[in-house]
């Protein structure tokens, strides 16, 4: 679609979600309770070469959780006390074939489906972003 207008047009009454997207790596990532593990789109476990996204995650994680399963993308960022400011995809690229961490990264969580034991795979996207938030 070119505008919104298009996208109401077809959609009709139909609930919509906009989201931004992230030039990144897709990611899912799994919290056992005791560590972060971060599985590429091909179930590739690519932990090691973000370690500071796992800090970053870990950080931002509410107090009461036990466990869970998020889709997510990792970022290069250039990280500041007032925000982080997103870097080009061509960065993180390069970042991963040097195999340095000189760029740093983040990692932006945008649907939660698994919490504590329970799947949350039946539940309306609304409900699990409420639980991600």
């Amino acid at each position: 679609a070119h505008s919104i207008e298009e996208v109401e047009k077809f959609m009709g009454t139909e609930s919509v979600v906009a989201e931004w997207k992230y030039d990144g790596v897709r990611c899912q990532a799994h919290f056992d309770g005791k560590k972060v593990t971060l599985f590429s789109r091909n179930l590739i476990d690519n932990t090691t070469q973000y370690p500071d996204a796992v800090r970053f995650l870990l950080e931002a994680k509410k107090d009461g959780v036990q466990s869970f399963i998020c889709d997510a993308e990792i970022v290069a960022v250039i990280p500041s006390t007032d925000g982080h400011r997103l870097l080009p995809f061509q960065d993180l690229t390069a970042r991963r074939a040097a195999g340095d961490s000189a760029v740093a990264t983040r990692i932006y969580c945008y649907d939660l489906m698994y919490l504590n034991g329970r799947t949350l795979l039946e539940e309306p996207l609304w409900k699990r972003q409420e639980l991600l938030h």
